[in-house]
């Protein structure tokens, strides 16, 4: 079954209509006269109810075409531009070269010229008169169908950029390679026949993630250990994966759900797979600090708020979280990150409003990177001292 369009009639003498035939049912004397001001007001406003309706149906496609586009990528064909090769001739061998973005124009079979542009940089070399046969590729600037066919062997092609040493271009057969972009319905055709094929089950460790959170509201984020045995934590262990789990606190999931995630799974995935489940690796970080208040700020407030950016930064509910994405569902992203980075704290500190500078810090009475348990590796935040020098 393909795309099915939810059918609108947006033709307005037929919307006026209907509301005749409403009053009609209201008032059965009433008749609609052409010259009276109600019967005006009637098409004037199934006039505008019309072009509503016609944005309408389009929002509909629209939606669906962002759908398949973002959500399950699959992407429209764009248009492509059609391309020839051409041989240009030269009024003199002192060495040229034919610079990309050069316009030359093709009459098509109604005089219309059709313009093109060199697709890229040609030169001829010193004692040459010409390029080699087909050397210089030119590319429709509207890209579509309508530059296809073209011209042909031998076929002589306009300057529409005039170039005095240029003598003449030629073709070398006629131009293809165009082709209109996928509409609407024909997009969305494909798309209902792609949808159809989908399978549910997980294949990538990512899907394996993904389906762990449409299997409780309590899990808040979930990452997925590929080749992960944790009953003997070996690491090569061929169609098997660990799911790790936790709420928005950050905690493990209770045993429940962890066997609701093994059913979920097992039940969805390829024959022979096998699926564990397993509690974060969690490591306390302690973190101790001097710092120099800027000019103008309370000492006491920018401490508070350099341990409140340093208990968020090691919280086990936001470690991990993917800051390539932007959007809200980055509560949701887990990357496994093995260390807690000596330089990172320093640059968290810094940009905390009031702080000048940092002057000294330790994580962990220590001056150096501090390696996580791993894997499915989380922080949290131990004590936490801020000093003002």
């Amino acid at each position: 079954m393909g795309y099915i369009r939810v059918p609108l009639d947006t033709n307005p003498s037929d919307l006026a209509q209907d509301v005749f035939d409403y009053i009609n049912g209201q008032a059965p004397q009433w008749i609609p006269s052409e010259g009276n001001l109600d019967v005006w007001i009637i098409r004037a406003v199934a006039q505008m109810a019309s072009e509503l309706r016609d944005l309408a149906t389009d929002v509909q496609d629209d939606i669906f075409r962002y759908f398949g586009a973002t959500l399950v990528g699959l992407q429209p064909i764009d248009a492509t531009a059609a391309q020839g090769n051409t041989t240009w001739y030269l009024n003199d061998s002192l060495g040229h070269t034919i610079s990309a973005g050069t316009t030359v124009g093709i009459i098509d079979a109604n005089n219309n010229v059709i313009p093109f542009q060199v697709a890229n940089d040609v030169t001829v070399p010193n004692g040459s008169n010409q390029t080699q046969a087909g050397e210089v590729i030119i590319r429709a600037i509207l890209p579509g169908a309508q530059g296809n066919a073209l011209g042909g062997a031998g076929a002589a092609i306009q300057l529409i950029d005039v170039i005095d040493w240029v003598q003449r271009v030629e073709l070398t057969g006629p131009t293809a390679g165009g082709a209109d972009a996928e509409d609407d319905i024909t997009y969305l055709n494909r798309l209902a026949r792609y949808m159809q094929r989908l399978s549910l089950r997980p294949i990538l460790p990512a899907d394996f993630a993904a389906m762990t959170l449409d299997v409780d509201p309590v899990i808040q984020r979930a990452v997925c250990i590929d080749l992960y045995n944790p009953a003997d934590h070996t690491t090569n262990n061929q169609r098997m994966v660990t799911i790790v789990a936790i709420d928005s606190a950050g905690n493990d999931v209770p045993q429940v759900v962890k066997n609701e995630i093994i059913s979920y799974l097992q039940a969805n995935r390829e024959v022979n797979f096998i699926v564990n489940t397993m509690a974060p690796n969690y490591t306390t970080v302690s973190v101790t600090t001097t710092i120099h208040v800027a000019t103008g700020y309370d000492t006491t407030s920018v401490n508070n708020a350099v341990i409140g950016a340093i208990n968020n930064y090691l919280s086990p509910a936001t470690w991990g979280q993917d800051p390539s994405i932007l959007e809200a569902s980055i509560v949701e992203s887990w990357i496994d990150i093995p260390k807690v980075y000596f330089n990172e704290v320093i640059t968290l500190i810094s940009n905390v409003a009031g702080v000048d500078r940092v002057i000294s810090l330790t994580l962990n009475g220590g001056t150096v990177d501090i390696s996580l348990t791993t894997p499915a590796s989380l922080t949290k935040p131990g004590t936490v001292t801020v000093t003002d020098a």
